[in-house]
């Protein structure tokens, strides 16, 4: 626990996600030419690194709760079928409901995500946990709803730094009585908010993904990576092939994506796999499931 509680940890993702933002500034100047290439391998990085590694690591997972597919046949077996049977319907004859079904799982997961993070870290009272993920959905549905406002580059840029420091202010004033960790509380607070931020910045939807949902594909890994090794004992080395295995080639069928050439239907399968990653991550990180708790109190003890 002393890793994912850790200052340290925290900072880490911020410091990432704020290189990864420099970095985007810097190509979004132009998009034509170089820059627009190197915009494509930027994003192209980005998801070999830790956005495809994040989603792996949801094999090890599984096989590390295989006797949940037994225990839960419903949940683990059925449920999992349905959703690759009607997102392959979906995908094939109504790829606008299927975007829309996918960009709300996704949001979901990823807010989900940052409010068990919170509550890890910040280990806050039970009423600020309680307002956290309201907060978390509103603040993101609003970066969305400012992509309808035309300004431009500078002045969301400026509306990016008015908006962090409010939410550094509001960390602080609901942290100020903390006696202990006060400022791992409100990076911890904070962060969660910071992650869809950047959708209110950049046009490039994949662009603003990929800065700001690094937070998340950290966390993920390293969460992940503590439980496989400490409660599953997987091989280091086998993880490893897992994850570079599945990032090699997910990240090749979705690299046409990208450069939005979706015509190939070859990314089906990298992200009817994402669709299913978020449905068993609701099961995974339960610990009102008893089995599922010890795994995570072992694997971060």
């Amino acid at each position: 626990m002393s890793q994912i509680r850790s200052l340290k940890f925290i900072t880490f993702c911020i410091a990432a996600y704020a290189i990864l933002f420099l970095f985007s500034v810097f190509f979004q100047s132009s998009t034509t030419g170089q820059n627009f290439d190197n915009l494509y391998f930027f994003k192209l990085i980005v998801m070999f690194l830790i956005a495809e590694p994040h989603f792996a690591f949801t094999i090890p997972l599984l096989v590390g709760y295989k006797e949940q597919f037994t225990k839960r046949p419903i949940e683990f077996k059925v449920i999992p079928l349905i959703i690759i049977a009607t997102g392959s319907i979906l995908f094939f004859y109504s790829m606008t409901l299927f975007a829309f079904i996918f960009l709300f799982a996704n949001i979901y997961h990823v807010n989900r995500q940052s409010l068990g993070f919170f509550k890890l870290q910040a280990r806050a009272s039970a009423k600020l946990n309680a307002t956290y993920e309201p907060l978390l959905h509103g603040f993101t549905l609003f970066f969305f709803l400012t992509r309808l406002i035309e300004t431009n580059f500078s002045e969301r840029l400026i509306f990016f730094g008015c908006f962090l420091i409010a939410l550094i202010i509001l960390g602080w004033f609901l942290f100020k009585e903390a006696k202990e960790d006060k400022w791992l509380k409100i990076c911890s607070y904070t962060q969660g908010f910071m992650i869809f931020l950047p959708v209110a910045v950049f046009e490039d939807i994949l662009l603003a993904f990929a800065i700001g949902i690094a937070i998340h594909y950290i966390q993920y890994m390293v969460i992940s990576w503590l439980i496989c090794r400490n409660s599953f004992n997987f091989p280091y080395y086998n993880l490893l092939l897992i994850v570079v295995l599945y990032a090699t080639l997910t990240s090749s069928a979705l690299g046409g994506f990208i450069t939005q050439e979706n015509q190939s239907l070859i990314i089906f399968i990298p992200t009817i796999l994402q669709l299913l990653h978020f449905y068993f991550d609701g099961f995974l990180w339960r610990r009102d499931n008893e089995d599922v708790a010890l795994v995570i109190k072992k694997g971060l003890a």
